[in-house]
């Protein structure tokens, strides 16, 4: 995947954290709120295809599918902090950290309960 978005150029994770700077953080925030322009809090699929295909070389169907994968608790919409981590995920991407993001991030994305199960928090 490329990702096309001169905007998203601009950003960088952090290299300890792996996360977005206060201030790209609030880009990202105002970003979104710009993309609901119904004013829900989420972004449907309409919105976030939109998103995707400005910002990256996906198919429509990838498109389609990473909406589905994000879409964690299956309220066929993407809110904030769902949004947040594709962003995330296509600045590790572009700057070719990705798997440092993932493994760094994989403490905080899932909870273990019980007999090894795991669970996306």
């Amino acid at each position: 995947m490329k990702v096309k978005s001169n905007v998203l150029k601009l950003m960088h994770l952090d290299r300890e954290h792996s996360l977005l700077s206060g201030r790209n953080a609030c880009l990202v925030y105002t970003y979104f709120n710009l993309l609901d322009i119904h004013r829900t809090g989420a972004l449907n699929d309409v919105q976030f295809y939109v998103f995707m295909k400005k910002t990256t070389d996906l198919t429509r169907n990838e498109i389609y599918r990473v909406f589905d994968m994000l879409d964690v608790d299956g309220s066929s919409s993407i809110e904030f902090n769902e949004f947040y981590l594709m962003v995330c995920i296509l600045v590790s991407i572009q700057d070719r950290e990705e798997k440092k993001f993932i493994l760094s991030s994989l403490p905080y994305s899932f909870r273990s309960y019980g007999q090894g199960w795991l669970c996306y928090c």
